[in-house]
């Protein structure tokens, strides 16, 4: 610039009288860059690139040229133009996928380019919008030409921000559109494109669209950025004149509740949800209920949550407008009731449940392919599509927990085609480490007596396994890892009993374990990063396990130090557990199992005295609690017997008479006899295996 044009030029006018100065010149054809010269072509190229942002390489370049808006001097060619402007400083290269590179403006650049140089150019403004036009539409060319699911949500994205810059209207429409595919990818990259738009519109548009984004964010376990949205909605609402205001303020407090790790502190923001709802929107008090149930459940405190959970019920009844959220309350009443051991009435909330999520996904008996049909053109199906597989999936771990193992296959599998088409990512995995779960309980069913049948059970878990982390390593879903990998664990650990007690291979048994181990281990590793206590403690008692069966497989006498180690681990982290604010409602079956695993040690010791009496109080612990320990006291009882049928027989009874006296003198937590209605297997089996038992001649 002239010593001149520098006259009357202030610091709040630089910038403005400078890039005019650059407009002129560049249209010219006269300006300069540094030492480098920039033509007509490369500068017209250049002002476009202040709109078309997101990538620019040769296909833009012949759009614009083919369209007009470009012409290239004779001495130039496309190739040639893109060349020079990689040169420029504030010209940026990237890859484009596939070994190709695309160009974009450093987005100061690009601001000063948009708010300066068009206005000089464009006055009224018609250019912007036909070079905008022709950019949509080419973006709709390119998505309906990529095969690729997650390239074209880039590409939706992309013409997103396009058509936003063009049309206020237009693009609100598009975002609510692509909102409502409820794709997960597109979920994680909506909130930012419409960011800086979102006070430009009405009230009504910036609550719906302040309230998705702090769903997408919630979901996607963002919760600082949740709960922003939420406080900037409770602020719109409490300034707000109009009818929704109560609702808007509702929904605020449930969401800001929501977004509390802290469990006490959710509590006490839903008690101000449901004092609000009270006095002034009750007609959402089965939610701020069902949220107040869900709540204790994650305080652990179930018998608290199950009482709010059938207030929840009851207020719903008042006003049965909202079938998903009642079949919500079904569902998760019907869990908190598989907590305790009451399997009937679990069974029936849960089935209930599942019955209205039926009813408003009617495709649920289609093909996956037919299902992925129905979601794309039907709103909220896809919704209700992953509400009805989360049914499926709590049906499958009822009947798992209650050793209706068939069933429970057939539920998982359901569950899992439903988030397969819904592409749920992370309750695939669960699906699938559950499943593998319930192979491995059926092929250890066929332990002895069925290779075939074991066999194929056995490889069926592995292969779901092995997909769950697949899936739990693609996709980040760390907060899975720690149960797919124990499962794994599991499935191995099995396979190397297998082949030490019926193939007869100890060095393959002795190798199969060790993977096993390492699989625990590294569970271990994610529940302690996560802070899982449900799953460190499972993982520490699955490597307290492994101990007792490499003892056996290498003839040893005593457990060696580097087992006795995670028996140690265990004992230590229920010390540490044990006066936790909010203990977990299993803590009792892990003291339980740590007991049974010490006493199994003591067993391959040979110290028969001391591992009866552990067994005893494991056993007895377990079996009288109704819930998780009873289940795994199902798993185990097998276990028990085998151990007692390889006792001296002189030992073996005073075992069985122990057991018989301990379970006919003892109830469960409901007051019932151990050897009545709650357990008598375990009286049967000892009274026959006394009858097998030769008696000495007098």
């Amino acid at each position: 610039m002239g010593e001149k044009s520098l006259i009357g030029i202030t610091a709040e006018t630089f910038e403005e009288r400078l890039m005019e100065k650059v407009a002129k010149l560049g249209t010219e054809g006269m300006l300069d860059v540094g030492n480098l010269p920039v033509s007509k072509s490369v500068f017209d190229t250049f002002v476009f690139m202040g709109y078309i942002t997101r990538q620019f390489d040769e296909r833009f370049l012949q759009l614009l040229v083919e369209k007009k808006f470009i012409s290239i001097e004779s001495n130039m060619d496309e190739e040639n133009i893109l060349e020079n402007l990689e040169k420029y400083f504030f010209v940026k290269r990237r890859s484009g996928g596939d070994g190709k590179y695309v160009l974009q403006l450093h987005d100061e650049m690009a601001r000063l380019v948009r708010e300066n140089i068009w206005l000089y150019i464009d006055l009224s403004g018609g250019l912007k919008q036909r070079v905008l036009k022709t950019v949509i539409e080419f973006y709709s060319q390119l998505i309906k030409e990529e095969e690729n699911e997650s390239n074209r949500n880039v590409l939706r994205i992309e013409q997103l921000s396009y058509v936003l810059m063009k049309d206020l209207l237009e693009g609100k429409r598009l975002w609510f559109y692509l909102s409502d595919l409820d794709d997960e990818d597109l979920n994680s990259l909506l909130p930012g494109e419409i960011k800086e738009y979102k006070k430009r519109f009405t009230p009504q548009d910036e609550y719906e669209i302040r309230a998705r984004i702090a769903q997408a964010e919630f979901e996607a376990g963002h919760l600082t950025q949740a709960r922003r949205e939420w406080q900037e909605i409770h602020e719109l609402a409490v300034n707000l004149k109009s009818k929704k205001k109560d609702d808007w303020v509702a929904n605020a407090l449930f969401g800001l509740a929501n977004c509390e790790k802290d469990v006490s502190k959710a509590l006490r923001k839903y008690q101000d949800a449901k004092k609000f709802c009270e006095k002034k929107a009750p007609q959402y008090l089965p939610n701020v209920y069902y949220n107040i149930g869900f709540t204790y459940r994650r305080m652990q405190k179930i018998p608290k949550a199950i009482d709010w959970y059938l207030n929840a019920k009851e207020e719903f009844q008042k006003n049965p407008e909202d079938i998903s959220l009642e079949a919500k309350i079904l569902n998760d009443l019907g869990y908190a009731y598989s907590l305790s051991g009451d399997w009937e009435k679990c069974r029936t909330n849960v089935r209930e449940g599942q019955k209205l999520r039926r009813e408003l996904f009617p495709y649920y008996q289609l093909s996956e392919e037919e299902i992925s049909e129905k979601i794309k053109v039907e709103k909220g199906m896809k919704k209700a599509c992953f509400q009805l597989g989360l049914s499926y999936n709590t049906l499958g771990e009822v009947d798992r927990y209650d050793e209706a193992l068939k069933s429970s296959i057939d539920n998982y599998t359901e569950a899992l085609k439903m988030f397969r088409v819904t592409k749920n990512y992370h309750w695939q995995a669960k699906a699938l480490f559950s499943r593998g779960e319930t192979l491995r309980r059926i092929a250890r069913t066929q332990f002895w007596n069925d290779k075939k049948a074991y066999d194929e059970h056995i490889k069926a878990a592995d292969i779901d396994l092995t997909e769950s982390l697949y899936l739990c390593e693609k996709h980040r879903v760390k907060s899975e890892q720690e149960t797919a990998n124990r499962r794994m664990g599991r499935v191995l650990h099995d396979r190397a009993i297998h082949e030490f007690e019926v193939g007869k291979n100890k060095p393959r048994a002795i190798k199969l374990l060790e993977q096993s181990q390492a699989y625990f281990e590294r569970g271990l590793e994610y529940a302690r990063e996560t802070k899982d206590v449900l799953e460190e403690l499972s993982n520490l008692t699955e490597l307290a396990f492994i101990g007792d069966d490499f003892m056996a497989v290498k003839g040893l006498k005593t457990l060696p130090k580097e087992y006795r180690f995670w028996l140690d681990k265990l004992k230590k982290a229920l010390d540490a557990h044990k006066k936790d604010k909010y203990r977990i409602y299993q803590y009792p079956v892990f003291s339980n199992l740590y007991k049974l695993e010490k006493a199994a040690t003591e067993y391959q010791a040979k110290k028969y005295k001391e591992s009866l009496k552990g067994f005893l109080e494991a056993f007895v612990g377990l079996a009288s609690d109704p819930g998780y320990g009873r289940t795994r006291y199902k798993q185990h009882f097998p276990n028990l017997t085998d151990r007692i049928k390889k006792l001296p027989p002189k030992e073996a009874k005073i075992w069985c008479n122990a057991f018989i006296k301990k379970w006919t003198n003892t109830n469960d937590e409901r007051g019932r006899l151990l050897s009545e209605e709650a357990l008598p297997d375990l009286v049967v089996w000892c009274r026959q295996h006394l009858n097998k038992i030769p008696r000495k001649k007098d």
